[in-house]
């Protein structure tokens, strides 16, 4: 093999590692970015939700007439929901398309919310 083609090789595997390392954190910013904003709905009983959201993870939630801290926030398998628990109940946030859906579980049972972005 003569130098050229071993330095076009050479060009090529490092251009393959570089795109190897670097598609996960595309992906990962990009579920990151599926949740970013203000995002808010009410439920068939009037109760009002809102979600904050900056760099994939939640800031704020809303629910039931208070702001509660949302703990143990996690991103779902290919980025599409995010699922977290707060004080007397449970909550995963998915992408429908342009808008969210909120699924919550409290005390008073299951609501299901769409979200439209503030």
């Amino acid at each position: 093999m003569t130098q050229s083609q071993l330095l076009a090789r050479r060009r090529l595997l490092t251009g393959a590692l570089l795109l190897a390392v670097t598609l996960p954190t595309i992906g990962a910013a990009r579920a990151a970015n599926a949740f970013d904003g203000t995002w808010a709905g009410v439920d068939a009983n009037g109760e009002t939700v809102q979600a904050i959201f900056a760099d994939g993870q939640i800031l704020g939630f809303y629910w039931r007439g208070d702001y509660i801290e949302p703990t143990a926030a996690k991103i779902g398998a290919g980025g599409a929901s995010l699922s977290f628990s707060f004080s007397g109940g449970q909550a995963t946030i998915s992408r429908t398309g342009a808008g969210m859906t909120a699924v919550i579980h409290d005390k008073r049972g299951e609501s299901r919310i769409n979200l439209k972005k503030d």
